[in-house]
């Protein structure tokens, strides 16, 4: 299919590998696609003492929090999100109440699922709600069976029966496998697959780079601590777990980079979010990131089984992370 492009260039001095570009894309049926650059918010899922999704709490949080941060968007049932945990209807409602109060936003819908007609259904239900994009992550029950034939077959299935542009979504340490670099280049192909979340190292995600720079595809970093990195090696977006609790350091990072890739400020930021990423998502995952906002006057109450709340070491550990950086009420008391 055919795109026009319209290109913004931040220029971010002679490197040419050191281009964040912000697209405007269209493809062959004149519809308007997500341009992937800039800062993303995987949000969390609040529940009550009772596991139940708390609604309340979503709304505000979603409302009063997370659509006032300066980000591009929200993720919205991703890995921070618990969507593994989650059933159908509690995810396609979760989807449309986050969509409802943070409409100022492009946000992004996690909507992967084992086969690929449920992916396509919730997909399409993201779409009428309003999301600009869909992030699916590599199908990872029968993770044995999965090669470069089978993913290229279930991805332009999807991609062909979904009506907002899709977002490949590799996560090893969840799904236990890797989407190779090869698989990535004959997906970056189709014309409503757009890019892909890469949550392993930096080498990685440079693999990614190199097997698409023919294509009209990004790639997003998936880390706190790799954004500058991301960044170098020509990802054009960063979808963090970190952005969660330290939102204006990771925006004041993207803002640095933008101005100065290799400046002292943007090496500061850098070193800054990815120590408290390190300690907090790195080290301790969904449960330390809850922690770490119930410490800053946000209760996103535990984990659903099998994640389990952090112990009591791991508790003090966050809290005097959260002293040590001064993090302490730097939310609203919402």
């Amino acid at each position: 299919g055919g795109y026009q492009m319209l290109r913004r260039v931040v220029k971010c001095g002679t490197s040419k590998k050191r281009v964040v570009t912000e697209n405007t894309r269209y493809n062959s049926k004149g519809q308007s696609i997500i341009g992937l650059s800039g800062l993303y918010i995987p949000i969390l899922t609040p529940f009550l003492s009772d596991g139940t999704v708390d609604q309340v709490a979503l709304t505000s949080f979603v409302k009063n929090y997370y659509s006032k941060q300066n980000m591009k968007g929200l993720v919205v049932g991703g890995s921070t999100g618990e969507f593994a945990s989650l059933s159908t209807n509690e995810r396609i409602d979760l989807l449309a109440s986050v969509q409802k109060n943070a409409m100022n936003m492009e946000n992004i819908a996690g909507t992967g699922c084992v086969s690929a007609n449920n992916t396509i259904e919730l997909t399409n239900i993201a779409a009428d709600l309003g999301y600009t994009a869909a992030m699916v992550i590599t199908p990872y029950y029968y993770h044995c069976k999965m090669n470069e034939t089978s993913l290229v077959e279930y991805y332009q299935s999807v991609a062909d029966s979904s009506t907002i542009p899709i977002i490949l979504y590799n996560m090893r340490a969840n799904t236990g496998y890797d989407i190779l670099p090869s698989t990535v280049r004959v997906l970056a192909k189709h014309e409503n697959i757009i890019g892909i979340k890469s949550s392993g190292n930096i080498g990685d995600a440079l693999q990614y780079v190199n097997h698409t720079r023919d294509d009209d595809f990004s790639v997003i970093v998936g880390s706190g601590s790799l954004i500058k990195k991301g960044f170098d090696i020509g990802c054009t977006a960063a979808i963090v777990g970190a952005a969660n609790y330290i939102p204006d350091s990771c925006h004041e990072l993207w803002e640095a980079y933008i101005k100065d890739p290799d400046g002292d400020n943007t090496e500061k930021l850098q070193k800054y979010v990815g120590e408290i990423n390190d300690l907090v998502t790195s080290k301790l995952g969904v449960s330390g990131i809850k922690y770490a906002m119930d410490c800053m006057g946000m209760s996103f109450g535990g984990c659903r089984l099998p994640l389990i709340d952090l112990d009591r070491i791991e508790k003090r550990l966050v809290s005097n992370i959260i002293n040590r950086y001064g993090l302490v009420n730097k939310l609203e008391n919402i």
